[in-house]
């Protein structure tokens, strides 16, 4: 009798079986191969594309057109005022109950310029009374210039004011955690703030620090009538409980009585 001879399986098709039995293993593993699959808990817990867009976006919800005043006829800027809204702050924009809270004189604005693309204004901003969340955008009203908001090379053209982020500023009042301010140009601008009840807008004039000084070293000197020997005779006073010299806001005072010290400028 012959001896036989052991089969001999080509390598190849050696490789095919072995990878048809490895993906019928990761079949059984990954579900039932008879019938439709079931997803697994995790995934049906999962919205859908669909459902995901369709959930409720508190500042989406917030956001309305923006709507703000044009120039006067005459180019002129249509200032918002600003009134003693609260005994324990200065004035404040009216109305609105999320304002900024910044250094307004006659509805201007001034500001420092620095080597940013975008330049920061001074402004904080405090609510009345229950906190709440607010939109700030803006632009110039001629239209050329937006606000922004952040980062001074890239900032964004929308702030979301959180109300569950604020502090408690003075009786009545709140102050969020605000991004920084920010313009291009002297301008023009108007922010709208919107909160779930309504919608204010404040419009200043933005303009360089530069320019506030220029005002006032054009001011004519106008020396007052001083009694004699004015300096010994500093006494506090209701507007200047310290002890000094002027009509205010800025007053002359030393800091060790007259002739122990060099004057001081006190504000």
């Amino acid at each position: 009798m012959a001896e036989q001879q052991p089969v001999r399986v080509p390598s190849r098709v050696l490789a095919v079986g072995v990878a048809v039995i490895l993906l019928a293993a990761a079949a059984l593993l990954s579900g039932p191969i008879l019938g439709p699959g079931q997803p697994s808990p995790a995934a049906s817990s999962r919205p859908s594309g669909a459902a995901a867009t369709t959930l409720p976006d508190r500042w989406a919800a917030l956001e309305r057109p923006l709507a703000l005043p044009h120039l006067g006829t005459d180019g002129s800027c249509p200032t918002t005022g600003v009134i003693l809204r609260s005994a324990d702050l200065a004035p404040l924009p009216w109305p609105g109950p999320v304002v900024p809270f910044g250094a307004f004189h006659a509805g201007r604005l001034y500001y420092d310029a620095d080597a940013a693309r975008w330049d920061s204004l001074s402004l904080f901003w405090v609510g009345d009374g229950q906190p709440r969340d607010a939109i700030v955008r803006g632009r110039s009203l001629d239209g050329t210039m937006d606000v922004g908001f952040g980062d001074a090379s890239d900032p964004l053209l929308e702030m979301r004011l959180d109300g569950g982020l604020t502090e408690g500023l003075v009786p009545g009042w709140s102050l969020y955690h605000a991004a920084v301010t920010r313009v291009q140009e002297p301008g023009c601008y108007g922010l709208q703030v919107d909160t779930a009840d309504e919608s204010s807008v404040i419009v200043f004039e933005a303009r360089h620090a530069d320019d506030a000084e220029a005002e006032m070293l054009a001011r004519p000197l106008r020396l007052l009538a001083m009694r004699p020997d004015p300096c010994a005779t500093i006494e506090p006073g209701p507007s200047a409980p310290f002890g000094a010299l002027g009509e205010g806001p800025a007053y002359l005072a030393w800091q060790h009585g007259p002739g122990l010290a060099d004057p001081i400028s006190l504000s």
